[in-house]
């Protein structure tokens, strides 16, 4: 239970969620005496989630027929801290992909197993597949250390393979300013870490508290040494907004029970908020984070807050703290009316008219904060400020907005474009109908996407330029799609029954396979859903249907 829990407040450490409000009240429950009607409930609950299991694994054997894998895999290794300290008696669960998206079952886990004395395990008799692994610690076991795991670091287990999977606890790196509530008032924000050995960069996170709940941002990337001067413009620029379950105005329903402190954010002098570290090495993957338990004196270390008082809020900011958005809204206008330089209320006011959209999904109150975001961007040139004008554009297919902005995003954002702005721009180029260069992009998203979320229009754009089946198949299997509710096998399984519609009628297959990628890179959607949605299924409007989603 204490290895559970534990699991339980390093994710709502992690996320911010509320995961930690779920446990807490979990435990409240727990503690309630035993009825009749509870043990039924328990009854229920545990034949429920074992029926899942069964038709978890029922399905994971059919996928593996179809692949051909004829023999079970085995995974073993040895969890140590970084010291070399074996953590002995360790929950280990070996959880397939499709078995992610809820939280650990003891009571239905197929593959879990506790380390011995020297930290070592050993699964055996596993169906070939790709999974991750998940941990159960104690409070002990964790304090002041950190497991630098990723939420895209996959094993695959082929049939009859043997794998060795070592997993290392690191020691939490210490922030060393700003830190312990300090004050701030300048025009700039001084962050400095300890320095970790092998890092070849650093992203820095900063979050907004909101009463307990916690809205956090990836502020800079790829910093290259252990401190970075932030000015406050950029981190007034930072950051989302985020709804509560309530509101507390009447009448609040709606986009107006969006959270004042997430809308404010660093804008807001009388905010509390925090920061966190995370190290890479050269290859992108986590050495180690200053987020984790810091459960005694001696691993404690600073405290990770801070508040910046280097404005004072205006009337129209005193409306949002008061939750009176609408009123905030007309208020900013008239303040950007009176000053068009005001790059404040100009942004708040995008700012109140991308929650009320998020609501109301109305079109003209997205037309309307997209064209002040263009004087934004003018006004207070940012990168994430010229991507959404790009995003919007492409949606679009408005070409020359989508490649002014993609310009003027790849000039402001500092560095080389991630796998995500590779992929997007991708699709674009293929839209446009520039056909290698869209090849080219998604090739390198591919290489440096660990979930190869974009796999499926790299597919499409591969046979559009006349590649065989075989040949896409090859790069559906080189690279495995992960998310919620795509198996890495997917694609790989969509494009092999491609091939066996194939022999029906190759030449009848491949006019009908070009006719419907054209008008896929030409934006038919709806056209595309009509008509596979129409008649008997086939393999490839499954296909089509599929690249349809992606992204």
């Amino acid at each position: 239970a204490a290895a559970q829990t534990a699991q339980l407040r390093q994710h709502s450490s992690d996320s911010g969620s509320s995961e930690q409000r779920s446990s807490s009240s979990g435990g409240a429950v727990g503690g309630s005496k035993d009825t009749g009607s509870n043990a039924a409930e328990q009854v229920y609950r545990t034949s429920s989630s074992t029926e899942e299991q069964l038709v978890a694994l029922q399905t994971a054997l059919r996928e593996a027929v179809k692949l051909g894998f004829d023999a079970p895999a085995t995974l073993s290794g040895t969890l140590t801290k970084s010291d070399g300290t074996p953590v002995a008696r360790a929950g280990i669960f070996l959880r397939a992909e499709r078995e992610l998206y809820h939280s650990v079952r003891s009571d239905s886990e197929p593959y879990q197993i506790v380390t011995d004395a020297e930290g070592r395990f050993q699964f055996s008799g596993v169906i070939p597949g790709f999974y991750q692994i998940q941990l159960g610690l104690s409070f002990e076991q964790i304090d002041g250390w950190t497991w630098p795991v990723q939420s895209d670091d996959w094993i695959e287990l082929q049939a009859g393979s043997s794998v060795t999977h070592d997993i290392t606890l690191q020691p939490l790196l210490e922030l060393q300013s700003p830190v312990n509530s300090q004050v701030l008032t300048g025009d700039a924000v001084q962050f400095k870490w300890e320095a970790v050995d092998g890092a070849a960069y650093y992203n820095l996170s900063t979050t907004v508290d909101d009463k307990g709940s916690f809205l956090s941002h990836v502020t800079r990337q790829r910093i290259t040494d252990n401190q970075v001067e932030i000015p406050v413009t950029e981190l007034y620029n930072s950051g989302g907004f985020s709804t509560g379950s309530f509101s507390t105005v009447e009448g609040g329903e709606g986009w107006q029970s969006v959270s004042p402190a997430s809308l404010l954010g660093f804008a807001n002098p009388d905010s509390r908020f925090s920061w966190s570290i995370d190290a890479y090495d050269a290859q992108g993957h986590v050495i180690t984070r200053s987020n984790g338990y810091r459960l005694n004196e001696e691993t404690v270390g600073n405290l990770p807050f801070f508040y910046l008082k280097s404005r004072t809020m205006t009337a129209a900011d005193m409306l949002v703290a008061d939750q009176k958005l609408e009123e905030a809204m007309e208020a900013y206008r008239r303040d950007y009316a009176d000053n068009p330089q005001d790059d404040h209320a100009l942004k708040m006011l995008i700012h109140l008219l991308f929650a009320k959209h998020s609501h109301t999904r109305d079109a003209r109150t997205m037309d309307e904060a997209m064209g002040l975001l263009v004087k934004l961007v003018e006004l207070r040139p940012d990168a994430n400020f010229a991507f959404n004008l790009a995003d919007y554009y492409l949606d679009r297919s408005d070409w020359s907005s989508y490649n002014k902005y993609h310009a003027l995003y790849l000039k402001l954002n500092g560095h080389e474009p991630d796998s995500y702005d590779r992929a997007l721009n991708g699709v674009a180029l293929m839209y446009q109908g520039r056909l290698d260069e869209a090849r080219q992009e998604l090739a390198q998203a591919m290489e440096t996407d660990p979930s190869h979320r974009f796999i499926g229009s790299y597919l499409a754009a591969e046979l559009a330029a006349g590649q065989p089946l075989d040949s896409v198949l090859e790069l559906a299997k080189r690279y495995p799609q992960h998310s919620f509710g795509q198996g890495g096998y997917s694609w790989p399984l969509l494009i092999m029954e491609l091939q066996a519609e194939r022999t029906g009628g190759p030449a009848a297959f491949d006019k009908l396979l070009a006719d419907k990628l054209d008008a896929y890179m030409s934006r038919q959607d709806e056209a595309l859903k009509q008509w596979a949605g129409e008649g008997a299924p086939t393999a490839l409007k499954t296909f089509i249907k599929a690249v349809l989603e992606v992204g």
